[in-house]
């Protein structure tokens, strides 16, 4: 073939080329901004009509990938994700039938499940599959294979804590605890002024994905506080920040709560970019590592801290909330040098206030800890909370996870089926009240 031929093959096909990559470029827009609907139509419309050679449409190809995956980032809302996903399958569809000798309906099928698995699955999937401990988990469970050692010899159940949290509880039994609902929660309230006006931010106590936690002073009294700088998202089309409604719900409910085993809230200020929560200082570490240090405790150590958590979580259902997010390492303990510290409850961001007559569902929390109505996606009640508990009793007595599998999803039917074992191992001088105790916790909300 002459150059003079292969000049104007090339020159139609760079032409192609840049019309196909303006499409795409208009139909991501058109997803992002406008409409999903229109953007598929002129992403298939152009690869029906513009066909460029496979040397340029492998380019286009990753090109399209690459676009994909940035406006997914930068996406929100579940049917700009979903367009986008189609816009990728077709982009693997062409490709598939293009280089393999597949039918169309075999690459568009086979291209849409790569989509799937490539974007929408991590996206939509749920938050209950998200614990640290699952990956890498210090506290272990009888249902596995060589737990930690250390049991020492525990003392009998208190028969009157038993009698008081029965009082506290109405009956005892998880199953027949019903939140009767309440009265609306009053508006958070916020303050516009700048933080630094009143307290003197000192050294980061933590970081996370949303901001930073910060020792803070108060510039009048002296008095130091922790400060929790949240970062806020500022527009329905970003993903970095924490949405402004769910720091409202935390701030409502902890503007609600006052208890000595519930952390304090003192003000919340706001401004632009930020909301900070000027909360309580808790210095003595979290009731997770205290566990994970001793690797088990006597049952009369486990019920000083059980009798300060059931009167805080007693407090928060007397007001018709419920936490759904207990575990050890939201309940912080006052110091770390004390032989009995104070406990203190913490992230009230999964909290919620019933409503009398309103059906409230969840599928947030951590998996080791939630109840069998979050994963069956049923209407919860301040129940929810008891089962917890009971997780939350059975590790203090043992150092071991009731339900914790080898997977997400053999926790998660361990816990629905509830599958769990007093080992002998561990259990063997554990009272026989200690364990009814657990039991009358571990059981399915009857509703």
């Amino acid at each position: 073939m002459s150059s003079l031929q292969l000049c104007p093959s090339l020159a139609v096909s760079c032409t192609l080329f840049l019309l196909r990559s303006l499409s795409f470029a208009l139909s991501l827009s058109l997803s992002v901004s406008i409409s999903p609907f229109l953007s598929l139509y002129l992403y298939f419309s152009s690869t029906l009509f513009l066909s460029p050679p496979p040397s340029f449409f492998l380019f286009v190809f990753f090109l399209s990938l690459s676009l994909s995956l940035f406006a997914l980032y930068l996406t929100c809302t579940p049917s700009h994700s979903l367009s986008l996903a189609f816009l990728l399958s077709l982009s693997y569809s062409v490709f598939l039938s293009h280089f393999l000798p597949l039918s169309l309906s075999v690459s568009h099928f086979l291209s849409f499940c790569l989509s799937y698995f490539l974007l929408l699955s991590p996206l939509l999937s749920s938050p209950l599959l998200s614990s640290p401990l699952l990956s890498s988990p210090l506290i272990s469970s009888p249902l596995l294979s060589s737990p930690p050692q250390g049991w020492t010899e525990s003392l009998p159940l208190s028969e009157h804590y038993a009698v008081e949290w029965r009082e506290s509880s109405s009956t005892g039994a998880r199953g027949s605890e019903r939140t009767q609902g309440g009265e609306e929660g009053t508006m958070a309230v916020f303050k516009p002024e700048n933080v630094e006006d009143l307290y003197e931010v000192g050294v980061v106590l933590g970081s996370g994905h949303f901001g930073q936690v910060r020792e803070v002073r108060e510039r009048c009294s002296g008095a130091r506080w922790a400060g929790k700088f949240l970062k806020i998202r500022r527009g329905a089309g970003c993903r970095l920040g924490m949405e402004r409604k769910c720091v409202e719900r935390e701030v409502e409910v902890l503007q609600t709560l006052q208890h000595q085993n519930i952390m304090a809230l003192k003000d919340v200020f706001e401004s632009r970019a930020e909301i900070v929560l000027i909360v309580e200082l808790i210095s003595g570490g979290e009731l997770f590592d205290f566990i994970a240090e001793k690797e088990s405790l006597s049952e009369s150590e486990a019920i000083q801290f059980l009798k300060q958590i059931l009167q805080g979580v007693s407090y928060m259902h007397s007001k018709h909330i419920g936490h759904f997010d207990l575990k050890p390492e939201n309940i912080m303990l006052s110091s770390n040098t004390l032989p009995n510290p104070d406990v203190k409850i913490i992230d009230f961001g999964m909290a919620h206030r019933f409503i009398q007559g309103e059906e409230y569902r969840s599928m947030g929390g951590t998996p080791q800890y939630i109840a069998p109505e979050i994963i069956n996606y049923e209407p919860l009640s301040t129940a929810a909370d008891m089962w917890s508990m009971g997780v939350i009793t059975y590790i203090l007595l043992s150092g071991l996870s009731p339900f914790q599998g080898y997977t997400d999803e053999e926790t998660l039917l361990n816990i629905t089926g509830i599958i769990y074992v007093f080992d002998d191992q561990h259990f063997s001088m554990t009272s026989a009240m200690a364990k009814d105790f657990i039991q009358k916790l571990l059981v399915k909300d009857q509703g």
